[in-house]
């Protein structure tokens, strides 16, 4: 009669799981909710930003504030720019990442701001 030689996955998985238990060790998500951001007082703004399957995308001539939710996956290289189109007057735009519902990257410029984050 043969033994099944594969049994001992089991007991080394948990053996594994309960050590990363005990030392804190969080098994990272596969996915992440992930929010950009972008603020500013103009009434148009351009902005350029890398989506969840990694392609940069351009959006011209948009209304702030404005938003974009997404899913992606973990190793995934975050991305967002926004320009401003109004430069006669003295204003700011600011870009934000939030990741999880943390804010986990921003900044905030005269001009042009942009911000990038990787998910690992």
């Amino acid at each position: 009669m043969r033994f099944h030689s594969k049994l001992w996955i089991i007991p080394v998985f948990l053996i594994l799981f309960c050590i990363f238990k005990l030392f804190g060790c969080d098994i990272a998500p596969a996915f992440y909710d992930v929010e950009y951001r972008v603020y500013c007082e103009d009434k148009t703004i351009d902005i350029r930003y890398r989506d969840g399957f990694g392609r940069i995308q351009d959006v011209e001539n948009v209304r702030p504030p404005w938003t974009l939710s997404f899913t992606a996956a973990r190793g995934c290289e975050l991305y967002v720019s926004a320009t401003r189109t109004e430069l006669l007057k003295i204003r700011t735009v600011t870009v934000e990442i939030h990741v999880d519902g943390e804010r986990v990257a921003g900044y905030t410029d005269y001009q042009n701001a942009d911000e990038s984050y990787s998910l690992f």
